[in-house]
């Protein structure tokens, strides 16, 4: 079906209302998260009446812990051994345009059981948007080594592979950090279209989103400080090879959440601009709401697709997630004569 049929039926949707009136699932509103880490204690039933006692006779209840808010959790610290990252999955609901909950993904840091890491970002659209998206799917996949005394993750492969109907769009970045060699390769639907190799500076280590993600909360790239701005070297894509990143000090976080209309909380803002092509997107701009345990709540993809802006909420943290082995992941075929490793 053609993209004019598409946006034809999704006006005709929206105009009668069937979007929030007769497809309840993409209106209702979601469930309220749950925060698996750490549960509320029960109240303490209550008793048969006893005979009073004096104040001195009764001992003092012990106080009733409260519940951790969503996007924190109790062993957090704000660097050391990255590794304590490793089993920890957060499950993301994306919305857009007209429909809450259209879209889904998580991501997941993960250990094989030969030592080695690697991490994964999938995001898929659902139901209608799905359909009226063509099921677009995004899966990201990453291999780290850990590096700096185990304060670090080092990407040495990155797979972007991006399903839209029936064409897959897959690049492979394959980075030796001996030879200080960037491979790249990409396909589509399996075949070779180009490939290519580039020089890594011998003061730079070319980040992926993932291992950026995981390496910001470990304070890799200098303390966490609002009002403060980082600058990520990464894959080079389309001439930008930098991740920037903005803390909104908290006179703009407050100014920023009177204009959104959202509480003043002891979270944090952050504006990201990363090259568009990792999201396919207009500009790579993002703004994240975050937990002051650095775990995002709340981001906005800016111009993605053609759909407008895309939120997307934490539904939930989980840790000690089922590890997934590396070979299972799918890799494209190449040519006889080419090899997508070093």
């Amino acid at each position: 079906m053609n993209l004019l049929l598409k946006l034809q039926i999704l006006i005709v949707f929206t105009f009668f209302g069937f979007a929030s009136a007769s497809i309840p699932a993409f209106g209702a509103e979601s469930p309220p998260p749950s925060t698996p880490e750490v549960k509320e204690a029960s109240p303490t039933p209550e008793t048969p009446s006893k005979p009073a006692e004096t104040a001195e006779s009764v001992p003092a209840s012990p106080p009733v812990p409260s519940p951790t808010r969503l996007g924190e959790y109790p062993s957090f610290t704000a660097s050391g051994d990255i590794s304590r990252f490793a089993g920890e999955k957060l499950y993301i609901d994306i919305s857009f345009l007209w429909f809450k909950n259209a879209a889904k993904a998580e991501i997941g840091l993960y250990k094989n059981k030969d030592g080695s890491f690697y991490s994964i970002l999938q995001a898929e659209t659902l139901g209608f948007v799905g359909f009226f998206t063509s099921y677009r799917k995004h899966v990201y996949r990453a291999e780290h080594q850990i590096i700096d005394g185990g304060k670090r993750l080092r990407t040495t492969r990155f797979v972007r592979e991006v399903t839209i109907a029936d064409e897959v769009e897959k690049s492979i970045n394959v980075m030796n950090y001996e030879t200080r060699i960037n491979k790249w390769y990409k396909f589509i639907n399996e075949q070779l279209v180009s490939k290519g190799s580039r020089e890594i500076p011998s003061d730079v280590q070319f980040d992926g989103i993932l291992a950026a993600f995981y390496n910001f909360r470990n304070g890799v790239y200098g303390p966490f400080k609002e009002g403060a701005d980082y600058s990520i070297h990464t894959i080079p894509e389309k001439n930008t090879a930098e991740f920037k990143v903005h803390v909104l000090s908290a006179e703009e976080r407050s100014t920023l959440s009177q204009i959104e209309g959202r509480p003043q909380n002891d979270g944090y803002a952050l504006r990201v601009t990363i090259p568009p092509e990792i999201f396919k997107t207009s500009n790579g701009e993002l703004q994240f709401w975050s937990s002051k345990h650095l775990i995002p709540i709340e981001t906005v993809v800016q111009d993605y697709f053609m759909l407008g802006d895309l939120h997307a909420k934490l539904n939930r943290r989980e840790m000690n997630a089922p590890i997934i082995e590396v070979r299972q992941l799918s890799a494209p075929v190449a040519p006889k004569t080419e090899t997508v490793t070093p």
